[in-house]
């Protein structure tokens, strides 16, 4: 938040008279993986801008042409942000190119236990925090970059909007939910799948992991551990979830902990050609879930994630965490004593 601060100031914006009115975040990190994948919401709940001023885009871009890359070779393992020996690990601070690795490493016991490398300073081999802007996921001492070809890539995004009508009803992400966190646990947002035992047949290769947290209890779940202060029983809405995966994510299951119903299952499209759009081996979209009429929850309703991936191959820095949008209580209209 303190980047898009900045970035509005350097747009002449002035956010210090932003007060209460609303601004909204599409996508919440969603990426080329859901390019197939509907993000409209049932009506009558909607993002609501009060005074749409500016667009700041998040961007990030992995160039994954490889000098020996070869048409066919399916998805490439630089999707995976390898860490190069040019990245610098400073274990006396614990940052890595000179800055503290956004968020603090921090996985759930579950993970922790199985030293799963993407959970620790120490252990880390690639992931997006190998994969700062600038940064090179070849090793620059064995290619040399300067000279390979520069790539321009633009982008063009189209809105349409509606005007706000009395019964538009807001929607807002909540503190929920990542497969490394847990109730205490914010949350690492990335992970390794180790591969497979040897002799394990491919279709038998699956690597299962789950976590069980409050749906809106924390202020910001993959930074802080405490928890909001809030009615724990104050009512929720849950509107719309899809499901975050990368390459050989299988499924991502979300469900009420105490009942063990499942609210939603979201599985990946995978690419089949070279068209753009449809790269093979890629994630070209994900299955969403919306609810209407919406989920009714309170704050503190514990649900679970399970995560499944194929792990006939390992992979580095993979994400299982949802996408959600809840909409708070409609006001009760005031009655006046006449």
């Amino acid at each position: 938040m303190r980047t898009f601060m900045d970035d509005m100031r350097a747009l002449s914006l002035d956010v210090s008279r932003r007060g209460r009115r609303r601004a909204a975040n599409f996508g919440g990190g969603s990426g080329a993986e859901e390019r197939g994948t509907s993000h409209l919401l049932p009506a009558p709940f909607a993002h609501v801008v009060d005074k749409p001023e500016a667009l700041i885009p998040l961007i990030h871009l992995i160039n994954t042409k490889a000098p020996d890359r070869r048409p066919g070779d399916g998805y490439s393992k630089l999707l995976e942000c390898p860490c190069t020996p040019q990245r610098r690990f400073d274990e006396s601070t614990g940052h890595i190119d000179g800055k503290p690795p956004v968020p603090p490493f921090s996985c759930n016991s579950k993970f922790e236990d199985e030293g799963n490398p993407s959970c620790s300073f120490d252990a880390y081999e690639g992931g997006f925090r190998c994969c700062e802007h600038g940064v090179f996921l070849l090793d620059t001492s064995v290619h040399d970059v300067s000279k390979e070809e520069t790539t321009e890539f633009f982008f063009k995004f189209d809105f349409e909007f509606l005007e706000l009508e009395p019964e538009t009803r807001q929607v807002r992400p909540p503190a929920c939910c990542d497969v490394t966190s847990n109730r205490t646990v914010g949350g690492n947002i990335e992970f390794d799948v180790p591969a497979c035992s040897e002799g394990v047949d491919p279709e038998d290769c699956v690597y299962e992991m789950s976590s069980s947290q409050t749906i809106d209890m924390m202020p910001n779940y993959h930074h802080k551990t405490e928890h909001l202060d809030v009615d724990p029983k104050e009512v929720v809405e849950l509107v719309y979830a899809v499901g975050h995966l990368h390459v050989g994510g299988l499924s991502l299951d979300l469900y009420d902990d105490d009942s063990g119903e499942l609210l939603c299952h979201s599985v990946p499209k995978y690419g089949a050609t070279e068209a753009a759009g449809d790269e093979e081996g890629y994630v070209v979209g994900m299955s969403s879930c919306t609810f209407d009429p919406p989920i009714k929850m309170t704050r503190d309703t514990v649900v679970r994630t399970v995560s499944r991936y194929n792990n006939t191959v390992g992979h580095h820095g993979v994400m299982a965490l949802w996408l959600m949008q809840v909409s708070d209580p409609a006001p009760t209209p005031s009655i006046q004593a006449s």
